[in-house]
């Protein structure tokens, strides 16, 4: 990988989180117009204790840095903990573990792991893996499904988009997960045609696939139509392993309804992961 290319994607990262924040969110005081969007340059390079010329530099991706100098940008910009350890990673560091904070959230998903659907994607979201819970649950055919991209079936496919009650939230989510793997490989020419076919063919989410921000991992709950009237639940988890560029994304059922509803379309035996193509 380029190490021109990754330093250009934290600049571009760097950027746009700081055209998101204004003087008044770091307690500065602002004289005159501003015909610049978000904070200047100057102000971050102060506020961060970095210097104007390598701010400059760093957002343009000419230079690396320390750790010590993402971290104080972190703060700086506002970041989230998921967006700090993105930061460390485009700046080849090892964010290290993330800490969680639902373990609710991680006893339920070890409890319902092998009843639950379940996929294994790369870093370009194309599914390499599914269970047999998956097939079943999602009725989906194993030879169409393993080799596309999930993110692209979601956002195209009209079978998605009767199923899903919230489309538009379910692929910012997605989306925003993909982002951090893509930008973690700058070069991957899967990754681009990846983007330019969410902006050929979904114009109207233009303003996701233009977001910079990022999700590394974590959970979010999705609501299917059944096709009786009922709206089961399921948690979304996207597991990475260090690494692997890889991620499995596991579909937990949210509540006991939906439970029932998955053991009505699964029987007994067809819980165990099955077939891979890496």
């Amino acid at each position: 990988m380029s190490t021109t290319t990754i330093r250009g994607e934290l600049g571009a990262f760097l950027r746009a989180a700081r055209a998101q924040l204004t003087p008044a969110d770091l307690g500065l005081n602002v004289h005159g117009s501003r015909r610049v969007r978000g904070l200047r340059r100057e102000e971050v390079a102060a506020v961060s204790g970095v210097g104007l010329s390598w701010y400059t530099w760093l957002e343009q991706g000419r230079v690396a840095t320390s750790r010590q100098v993402l971290d104080a940008l972190a703060s700086t910009l506002r970041l989230g903990e998921q967006q700090h350890r993105h930061v460390l990673a485009l700046g080849g560091f090892q964010p290290g573990l993330q800490e969680s904070t639902d373990s609710a959230r991680l006893s339920a998903l070890l409890a319902e792991w092998s009843r639950s659907p379940a996929l294994l994607l790369d870093h370009r979201f194309d599914v390499h893996a599914v269970n047999e819970v998956h097939h079943t649950v999602w009725q989906s055919n194993p030879e169409v499904l393993e080799g596309t991209n999930l993110l692209l079936a979601m956002a195209t496919e009209p079978d998605w988009r009767d199923v899903l009650v919230d489309e538009r939230e379910v692929l910012y989510e997605l989306f925003l997960r993909f982002r951090a793997q893509a930008d973690l490989h700058p070069t991957d020419p899967r990754c681009h045609e990846v983007l330019r076919t969410l902006r050929n063919s979904r114009p109207d989410l233009a303003h996701y696939w233009e977001c910079r921000d990022v999700r590394d991992s974590g959970t979010w709950p999705v609501l299917v139509t059944d096709g009786s009237g009922g709206r089961p639940r399921f948690d979304f988890t996207l597991l990475r392993t260090d690494g692997t560029s890889g991620s499995l994304l596991v579909q937990v059922p949210g509540n006991d309804e939906t439970r029932e509803w998955v053991r009505g379309r699964t029987s007994p035996g067809e819980v165990q992961n099955v077939r891979r193509r890496l």
